[in-house]
């Protein structure tokens, strides 16, 4: 019923492994749940009838998962509704395919944009809300991380977060966090967005169908 399988969480990659786009899909479809088709044979529905409601509670249902799914996000994570919005799509159920999907695609988030602050041994960020984590380079910790916004490249005018390489001025390295699709990966998320699914589909089933039927 749910849900692709993203990469692990990194805090470091390098720029251009950062700006790859990531994908993940939540499925949602009726399957072979006995108890929708058990309800349309006791009203002796015609298979028209009993497609039609599903392909509304298909729809339905993806709409409140987009919902649930992105607020879930928001309260794990240090980021916004409205950054997790936008990176979300719904792909509706029609005659020819009886399942929707809510979708998330994006690259990985610059690390700034996670509450960073600069401290004096450097600056901190916090991914998950009430975990702030100080950054350093992670092959030598005396290297401590810094702000600085590019004046070349792509990422010209972008502040963001780097670390030394090395005791010498360049090169240094700038930091990534998690995309919206990875922070849906997690496995507490992906039950909870199983669970969720799960439950809403017999009630909304219910009554799309007997809103048809009557």
């Amino acid at each position: 019923m749910c849900c692709g399988k993203p990469g692990p969480h990194s805090t470091g990659k390098n720029e251009s492994t950062a700006k790859l786009p990531q994908d993940l899909t939540i499925k949602i479809s009726l399957g072979k749940a006995g108890n929708f088709t058990d309800e349309a044979r006791l009203v002796d529905a015609d298979l028209h009838s009993f497609r039609e409601a599903e392909i509304r509670t298909l729809n339905r249902a993806a709409t409140r998962t987009r919902t649930y799914a992105r607020n879930l996000l928001a309260k794990k994570y240090n980021i916004t509704v409205g950054a997790i919005d936008e990176k979300m799509s719904i792909d509706r159920a029609r005659q020819a395919k009886a399942e929707s999907a809510v979708k998330a695609r994006g690259t990985k988030i610059d690390l700034v944009n996670f509450g960073s602050t600069q401290g004096p041994q450097g600056v901190t960020v916090e991914v998950i809300r009430g975990s702030r984590k100080l950054l350093r380079n992670p092959r030598n910790k005396k290297l401590s991380s810094f702000f600085a916004t590019p004046k070349s490249g792509s990422n010209a005018g972008k502040r963001g977060i780097y670390t030394r390489q090395t005791a010498k001025r360049f090169p240094i390295r700038r930091y990534f966090g998690p995309s919206i699709p990875q922070l849906f990966g997690s496995k507490a998320i992906k039950a909870a967005l199983d669970d969720f699914v799960a439950s809403i589909l017999p009630e909304i089933f219910h009554e799309e169908f007997t809103k048809g039927s009557s």
